[in-house]
């Protein structure tokens, strides 16, 4: 009992933080995304304050590939990748082959709305890198697995966004 009563404590001495020393605590602690997600489940306020930032990583030359890969693999909230795409993480083809192995096309839509996912989904270069990360290729393999049900229904979003 005692230590919830502390934890409500700490809470409020949290919310009785002014603004400006709460984004001190923030930019001090959080460092990667995953740091930026856990510090949004403090309370509402700290949510808020996350939920508003935009373009934390643009012209960073910093890759998350793997923490990404791991929200693509999981049930990740399309509000959590929104929150990534806005703030300029940068994706993979390891991340869209997750997207596209896990079902998500609904990430892969949203990622449409972006330019840097764009860029990645349609840079030249990408085209014939080896056999194993062109996104062709990626594609290819799951036809072969046969899971067109999900795939026509990409090309068609892409289809119908260029057009």
């Amino acid at each position: 009992m005692s230590n919830e009563i502390d934890e409500i404590d700490e809470m409020d001495m949290i919310n009785d933080l002014p603004e400006e020393i709460l984004v001190m605590i923030m930019n001090f602690s959080c460092q990667t995304p995953q740091e930026y997600m856990n510090f949004k489940l403090i309370n509402q306020r700290c949510s808020l304050m996350v939920c508003n930032l935009e373009h934390l990583y643009i012209n960073q030359n910093k890759y998350y590939e793997e923490e990404v890969y791991d929200l693509c693999c999981r049930k990740t909230s399309l509000k959590t990748f929104d929150w990534y795409l806005k703030n300029d993480i940068t994706f993979t083809l390891k991340n869209v082959k997750g997207l596209i192995i896990n079902n998500r096309l609904d990430v892969i839509r949203r990622g449409l709305e972006y330019h840097q996912f764009l860029e990645l989904l349609f840079n030249r270069f990408y085209m014939k890198v080896d056999s194993q990360n062109d996104i062709f290729s990626i594609i290819e393999s799951l036809l072969i697995k046969n899971i067109p049900e999900f795939i026509y229904p990409l090309f068609f979003t892409i289809i119908f966004t260029f057009c």
